[in-house]
C-alpha cells in the first residue's frame, strides 16, 4: 500500500534490539510521552552525536507517535494504529534480535552495560534465577527448548530480606519466553514481531528500516517523505563510535544445531518480519533479495517454507 503523501499520518514503531534507539533519538517525538500528548524534549535531535543532529529530518516533522515498549504494555498500539495511516518501523533478522536480547539481559552482562532500566531488570527475582540455573548461556536456552516438561526443573531460594523458594521448569520457561508469554526474564523477547505487527491494519502503508542497511534505508525514507535532499547520515568513524559495544563477558557460543531449534521456535515472528519486507514501499525488489538472502543463511528451513 502506498498513499497519497497528503493522506499520510506517520507512527515509529520501535520493537526492541533492532536499531530502534538510534533512530527515535532523531525523532521530535520519538519519546514515551508522544501517545500521551506529552511534549518530548525540545530540538532533541541536536543531542545526536556528530553532524547527524544538525539539521532536522522531514520524517522527524513528519512522525506523531512513538510506539516502544511501554506503548504496548499500556494498550497504546492500537490507539496510535487507529490514528495514523503509515508506520515506519526498524527490521532486524529476529534470530539476530532474539540473541542480542538475551545477551544484553543476561545479568552478568547487565552489570557491565548498566542500561537505563538494569535496576528494574535486577529486582525481579526470577530474572537472575533463569540464567543461573535454567539458561547460563545461549546454547543451553536452545537445549531448554527441546526439552520435555518436567525434564528440568531449577528449584531457588531468592535473595532477598523475605527469601522464598522458586521452583521453574526451565524447559517450560524457555519456550514461555520464546513464544512471547513470558514479560520479565527477557523482556524484548517478550515485545516481538507478533505483539506490534498484529495488530497493524492491513491497510496501512509500510516503511521499513533494515538494521544492517540503517542509514541507507533512513535517506530513502525521508526522500519518500518530502525531504528536498539526502539527509546527513553518520561519517564511517561516527558509525564505529555509535555502535561501539565493547566485548560483553558472556557472548554467543550458539551451536548449529541451537541455531535450528531457535529459528524453529522465532517461526511466527519470523514470517511476519518477511511479510513486512514484502510490504514496505520504500525498498525495491534488489533490497528484499539481499535481505533474504541474509536471513536464508540464518534460518534457511524457515525461508524456504514461506516461500
Amino acid at each position: 500500500v502506498e498513499l497519497p503523501d497528503d493522506q499520510r499520518e506517520l507512527a515509529f514503531v520501535h520493537i526492541g534490539k533492532s536499531g530502534g534507539t538510534t533512530i527515535s533519538n532523531l525523532l521530535r517525538n520519538g519519546c514515551h510521552g508522544s501517545v500521551y500528548d506529552e511534549p518530548c524534549e525540545e530540538r532533541r535531535w541536536e543531542n545526536f552525536p556528530g553532524s547527524v543532529g544538525k539539521e532536522e529530518t522531514v520524517a522527524s516533522k513528519r512522525i506523531k507517535y512513538y510506539l516502544h515498549t511501554p506503548a504496548a504494555k499500556g494498550g497504546k498500539l492500537e490507539w496510535a494504529y487507529n490514528r495514523t495511516t503509515s508506520i515506519v518501523m526498524v527490521g532486524r533478522n529476529p534470530l539476530e534480535r532474539f540473541v542480542s536480547a538475551y545477551l544484553v539481559t543476561h545479568p552478568i552482562n547487565v552489570e557491565v552495560l548498566k542500561p537505563p532500566n538494569w535496576y528494574a531488570v535486577k529486582k525481579v527475582p526470577i530474572h537472575d534465577l533463569a540464567f543461573e540455573g535454567c539458561f547460563p548461556s545461549i546454547e543451553e536456552f536452545a537445549r531448554c527448548l527441546n526439552q520435555p516438561k518436567g525434564h528440568n526443573v531449577y528449584n531457588a531460594t531468592t535473595k532477598e530480606l523475605h527469601s522464598k523458594t522458586i521452583i521453574m521448569d526451565c524447559a517450560e520457561l524457555a519456550r514461555n519466553i520464546i513464544s512471547q508469554k513470558e514479560p520479565f526474564v527477557i523482556p524484548h523477547a517478550r515485545w516481538g514481531y507478533q505483539s506490534f505487527l498484529k495488530p497493524l491494519p492491513s491497510s496501512h502503508e509500510v516503511f521499513l528500516i533494515r538494521t544492517k542497511f540503517l542509514w541507507e534505508d533512513w535517506v530513502v525514507v525521508n526522500n519518500l517523505l518530502g525531504s528536498s535532499h539526502n539527509v546527513t547520515v553518520p561519517k564511517s568513524d561516527e558509525t564505529n563510535k555509535l555502535n561501539a559495544r565493547g566485548e560483553l563477558p558472556i557472548e554467543s557460543n550458539l551451536s548449529d544445531e541451537g541455531r535450528k531449534t531457535l529459528c524453529h521456535f522465532l517461526k511466527s515472528d519470523i514470517q511476519i518480519y518477511i511479510s513486512f519486507l514484502n510490504r514496505a514501499v520504500n525498498l525495491s525488489d534488489e533490497d528484499v533479495k539481499v535481505t533474504l538472502e541474509d536471513l536464508q543463511e540464518s534460518c534457511p528451513e524457515i525461508v524456504e517454507s514461506s516461500k
